[in-house]
This record gives structure tokens, sequence and C-alpha cells, in this order.
């Protein structure tokens, strides 16, 4: 990822990515989800992502849907 000027933005350089990414731990993020689940339960907060995320995330999901099969632009809310 890089900044407007071109450099590159700290923390998303590929050497620093790799060295905390373990391509063989296939559950690392579903891990810490379900930690970060865990912690807003045990803490009575509201979780995130939650299920208004959810919904909204399917929502863009099913425009990008119809908007390639329509070929023009969904606007947001759906109906």
């Amino acid at each position: 990822m890089l900044k407007p000027d071109g450099s590159p933005v700290p923390g998303f350089e590929r050497d620093e990515i790799m060295k905390r990414f373990d391509p063989r731990d296939w559950i690392a993020a579903s891990r810490d989800l379900a930690r970060a689940f865990v912690a807003a339960i045990e803490s009575n907060a509201s979780a995130s992502p939650n299920g208004d995320d959810g919904m909204r995330a399917i929502e863009i999901i099913e425009a990008c849907y119809r908007s390639a099969h329509s070929g023009s632009t969904i606007k947001l809310p759906l109906d």
C-alpha cells in the first residue's frame, strides 16, 4: 500500500507483512475474529464486526452482482 506521494505506508511493506504472516496458519483470521468476539462478550461490549456490518457487506456484494449483470451503476441502499 502506498501513500499519495508514492512512499510505502508503514506496516504494509511485503517484508513487514510476511514477518507476521504464516501461510500455514489458515485459521489465523478466524481465530482473531473469535478472540475479539469472546472479548466483546466478556466485557459486555458490542462485537465488531456485528450483524449490521455483515448485512452491509452482503448488500455491497449483491450490488456488485447486479451491476455486473446489468452494466449499470447500482445505488445503495438496495430496494
